[in-house]
């Protein structure tokens, strides 16, 4: 479940600790991700860099990737590229290797709303969302009592509670919202062959090809803006996969 957001630099973010996170007040973390992830989208305009975001946590923040980039961008819409899983599959493995750091809004009520397909706001992953609607009409004592631990849940954790069907219904109402959005989308397990970054680079041109993207370089990219060519996106998506994401996309694609 990743998303791709333009425009203005190439990065990795690393999601803080899930220690450090259990412990902070819910509005505290709400705002402190949001002015993080502001500053981000202002730095690639102001400058004038391509901004590529992927894997978490911005998953988890893409109604508010949205606004910041329409906020900051004249109103434009990022580019949002798709991976795709098989609900099913996707949830078991992980649940497997990563559910004990994939996080869940805990409270059903707060999650069952559904995604809006034009905001993206709602659902179990809308990790904003689902603080905003926790301490709608709490009293600020009540309020001041929590912490973020107790407004999500591990993904394993809703998988012991709740049952596979439940993460599992989730999992693919949140990549049928994003799929409504994506310039580009495409399931690269569900194939029987090894999917190679040449292919991808193709099908990105031909289904992206009127978009400007910046080309990669060197350690993250040079400055020079160009218009989409294969051999750009390609360079794009060998330099943005680290080492252990790439095997885990050989490994499921076997």
């Amino acid at each position: 479940m990743n998303g791709v957001a333009n425009p203005s630099f190439a990065m990795e973010q690393q999601a803080p600790s899930a220690v450090l996170v259990s412990i902070l007040p819910p509005a505290l973390y709400r705002n402190q991700t949001l002015d993080l992830l502001e500053g981000i989208i202002v730095f690639g305009k102001e400058n004038q860099i391509f901004l590529a975001l992927h894997d978490s946590p911005y998953p988890f923040l893409m109604p508010h990737i949205l606004k910041l980039v329409q906020k900051h961008y004249n109103g434009s819409q990022p580019i949002l590229l798709l991976s795709e899983r098989e609900p099913h599959s996707y949830t078991k493995r992980r649940v497997e290797m990563h559910g004990q750091s994939h996080i869940m809004c805990k409270n059903t009520t707060t999650a069952a709303s559904g995604i809006d397909p034009s905001t993206l706001e709602g659902g179990a992953f809308d990790i904003i969302g689902c603080i905003d609607r926790a301490l709608d009409g709490m009293p600020e004592h009540e309020a001041n009592q929590l912490n973020v631990g107790d407004l999500f849940e591990s993904m394993t954790r809703a998988y012991e509670e709740k049952g596979m069907d439940y993460v599992v219904k989730e999992v693919e109402q949140y990549q049928n919202a994003m799929r409504g959005l994506a310039d580009f989308a495409f399931d690269m397990f569900a194939r029987k062959d090894k999917s190679k970054v040449e292919e991808l680079a193709a099908l990105m041109h031909s289904n992206i090809s009127s978009l400007n993207v910046m080309r990669i370089g060197g350690g993250y990219c040079s400055f020079d803006v160009c218009t989409v060519e294969e051999d750009c996106v390609m360079e794009f998506l060998k330099n943005s996969l680290q080492e252990g994401q790439k095997e885990e996309w050989e490994e499921e694609a076997m």
